[in-house]
């Protein structure tokens, strides 16, 4: 005899680990032109390239900082991340879990985003409730 409990269960995709480095966003890929808006903590996935030598000198090597960038139109654009863009080699899991390492990373990078699934379009946002909705989105995906 078999117990089947009434409750659904939804299990979210295991992200990627490593993950590969989050994809530009589509405004930024279309205008390269790019002014510095200002100097920040460094936040751990910040790309060594932007880190703000003069800063962290002026400070003693005691924290690090990270030039933060923004296109010149003055608006950042935001990360679209769509399954159908990913590599077709991919096993469909790991699309999956690539989508939610992207979703995870962008969230603690304060990054604006969105995701794009067969049938569904999320619009770019942030915070607890925009990343739940994105895991599940993905938890639901065919």
């Amino acid at each position: 005899m078999w117990w089947q409990p009434e409750a659904r269960v939804l299990v979210l995709p295991r992200p990627e680990t490593p993950s590969p480095a989050l994809p530009m966003p589509a405004r930024q890929q279309e205008n390269q032109h790019q002014e510095l808006a200002g100097v920040r903590a460094y936040r751990p996935g910040d790309p060594q390239q932007r880190l703000a030598w003069r800063q962290i000198a002026r400070h003693d090597g005691e924290h690090l900082y990270s030039k933060h960038f923004q296109d010149s139109g003055g608006s950042q654009g935001a990360l679209l991340f769509d399954l159908a863009s990913l590599p077709v080699t991919l096993e469909p899991e790991a699309r999956l879990s690539r989508l939610a390492a992207w979703v995870l990373q962008a969230e603690r990078a304060g990054l604006p985003y969105g995701l794009r699934l067969d049938g569904l379009s999320i619009q770019p946002g942030l915070g607890p409730r925009h990343q739940e909705s994105c895991l599940r989105a993905l938890a639901e995906a065919p």
